[in-house]
């Protein structure tokens, strides 16, 4: 399509040309029969038409304008019907020297603006990508944002958090301290309803001690509480290989298990933000829980020389055990 609207255009091109210049020596030759060139003037006009067809189409079309006319008077010549005694050389020489001038000159400029237009339709390319690029990218800046606005601290954090929790809770720390640890998960991760609940060793009969939003009792025979007993993690609902998941009422479920993996706790979310609900997150908790469990199992043995020495330091008594 492209090369046959450059053909129509050359052919609009050298046919205005031929029609024009045949135009224009019909009309000056009904004007002035006796001199059609115009050379008894003071100046040649007739110059002109040659000259403008070189400036806007180049050499080639100023060159075959000026050929016809040229062409027109020698036929006028040979016929006898010429009102020159001889053929005028010197105007055609002039005439194509200025043509030549003329489309050299329109030629090289054009070739110019060709060049910058390239160059300005490369630059405005490049300018609408970075355009699209600076949007995608102050989108994803946005989604960080938001991100660091609904996740304000770290895991790392978090574990700090968990830590100074266990200390403070004395040297026989116990379940005491749920409360506090749901509210640092409730803080972070935006949980809706979640909550812990004391176990011994099985699910049946668990005693909730802490809960954030109207969580009901624990169900044992939950098919998602079951597949994390199963599995002695914590899972969610996207589990691949758990069955019923329609049935279960928890979003996620976690085993809360002592040094000896035996069940001292049960950990449940029933129901949160979506957007909250991914690996990363999952993960997180996974970590701060176990962290918490295995807190309090490290400090149920080290209350024993806090017992003995209460001078002794929380870390150092810690440590001694570790």
């Amino acid at each position: 399509m492209r090369e046959s609207g450059r053909i129509s255009e050359n052919a609009k091109k050298w046919l205005e040309v031929i029609l024009g210049t045949l135009l224009c020596i019909a009309i000056v030759g009904s004007i002035r029969p006796d001199d059609p060139l115009l050379l008894n003037l003071h100046f040649p006009w007739l110059i002109l038409l040659p000259m403008l067809f070189a400036l806007y189409y180049g050499s080639a079309a100023g060159g075959a304008s000026l050929a016809l006319i040229g062409g027109w008077q020698w036929i006028r010549d040979l016929s006898g019907a010429s009102p020159y005694s001889v053929f005028p050389v010197e105007f055609m020489v002039g005439c194509f020297l200025v043509v030549l001038i003329t489309g050299q000159f329109s030629e090289i400029w054009s070739a110019r603006i060709r060049r910058l237009s390239n160059v300005c339709a490369y630059s405005e390319d490049r300018l609408v990508r970075l355009n699209r690029d600076y949007y995608i990218l102050k989108l994803a800046h946005d989604k960080l944002v938001q991100l660091f606005a609904t996740k304000p601290s770290t895991i790392r954090d978090a574990l700090i958090g968990v830590r100074k929790l266990v200390c403070d809770l004395g040297p026989l720390p116990s379940f005491a301290g749920g409360d506090a640890l749901l509210d640092l998960l409730v803080h972070h991760y935006q949980l809706s309803r979640a909550g812990i609940f004391r176990c011994s060793g099985t699910v049946e009969g668990a005693e909730m001690v802490a809960s954030t939003g109207s969580l009901e009792p624990l169900v044992a025979d939950d098919p998602l509480v079951q597949f994390a007993l199963l599995k002695g993690a914590m899972v969610h609902i996207n589990a691949r290989d758990l069955e019923s998941v329609e049935k279960s009422r928890y979003l996620v479920a976690m085993p809360m298990l002592d040094h000896d993996d035996v069940l001292i706790g049960m950990f449940v979310i029933e129901d949160m933000p979506f957007s909250m609900l991914h690996e990363e997150n999952l993960t997180a908790m996974q970590v701060i829980i176990s962290y918490f469990v295995a807190d309090i199992d490290l400090s149920c043995e080290s209350g024993a020389i806090i017992s003995a020495f209460p001078s002794c330091p929380r870390s150092f008594a810690d440590e001694l055990v570790r």
